[in-house]
């Protein structure tokens, strides 16, 4: 689907959600986009980067946005801007149509003072509290583990939950370090001379803002992941402890118990042993077991193995 208006007086903006092949044929005609550059710009596997696209005289842009797909490996989407003069065509899916609206509140405020380049490096600047938001509800999720650390038993859900944060951590970062990436590419691009004229004081400002706020973010995912994966490292702890205590306890077990085994072992074979005949001899053989575990036992305390 494809929605139409005007950021400013002099600059257009189109928005293609979930293209269609209706849609791709309207922009093939009337914008000139090649199959090539809609096929690069509704491809939902490309990594963040920018590319100066000659023939149409327009910056391809792809950049990470928090989705809001509840699957952990979509945590992050891309979307692509074609960045012109006269105009700014963003391609979003379902999981990333709102940006959209940061463009059309954008459109109420802007002043004319900003070209494409400009307004779209303001849009990432926004884009930055998403990620941010997301991170303080990793964050959150985290913490709530944490504190259930000092329990004395953990739960399967506990380690599962704990698995997944670390795993959207994980994309969460990629795409960060990736838009990071993309956006020193951009700040280059603007101290080329080839850019001289075309771009305003205002617009560097906000490339310079963006680089900033997701330098920002990029740190704040690493701390993040830093602490997860120490927190990681305390639920193992506490694993191997509780399985350490439970193999002691069954070896301490196995070491009393064999002490009747062994005595009844010996009374049970088919042959001549001492006082067997005896009436009372079970008593004996009670307090051979007994003598014995107490033995056991009190070794087992020496060594500090109890």
């Amino acid at each position: 689907m494809i929605s139409k208006y005007k950021v400013s007086n002099e600059l257009n903006f189109i928005s293609v959600n979930e293209l269609t092949a209706d849609d791709a044929e309207e922009l093939f005609n009337d914008y000139k986009l090649t199959e090539e550059i809609i096929e690069y710009a509704s491809d939902m596997k490309e990594r963040p980067r920018i590319e100066y696209i000659e023939a149409l005289k327009s910056w391809l842009i792809v950049f990470h946005v928090i989705s809001n797909s509840p699957h952990i490996h979509q945590v992050t989407f891309p979307i692509s801007v074609l960045l012109s003069d006269k105009q700014i065509i963003l391609f979003t899916t379902s999981k990333t149509q709102y940006v959209e609206r940061y463009f059309k509140e954008l459109r109420e405020n802007e002043s004319n003072s900003v070209t494409s380049w400009g307004i779209y490096f303001d849009i990432d600047d926004k884009l930055s509290e998403d990620f941010i938001d997301k991170i303080e509800e990793i964050s959150d999720r985290r913490s709530l583990i944490q504190q259930r650390l000092t329990s004395h038993k953990i739960s399967d859900s506990e380690i599962l939950e704990l698995s997944k944060i670390q795993e959207e951590i994980s994309y969460l970062l990629t795409a960060v370090n990736g838009n990071y990436i993309m956006l020193k590419e951009a700040q280059l691009f603007i101290k080329s001379s080839e850019m001289h004229g075309l771009i305003t004081k205002k617009d560097r400002e906000y490339v310079n803002d963006a680089v900033i706020e997701f330098e920002q973010i990029q740190k704040m995912v690493e701390l993040l992941g830093d602490i997860t994966d120490k927190l990681s490292n305390s639920f193992n702890n506490l694993l191997n402890n509780q399985t350490n205590f439970t193999m002691k306890i069954l070896t301490i077990y196995s070491i009393i118990l064999s002490i009747p085994t062994i005595i009844s072992g010996f009374y049970g074979m088919n042959m001549f042993l001492p006082i067997a005949g005896k009436p009372w001899s079970w008593i004996f053989s009670l307090v051979l077991v007994g003598v014995g575990s107490i033995a056991i036992w009190y070794d087992l305390k020496r060594r500090h193995f109890m």
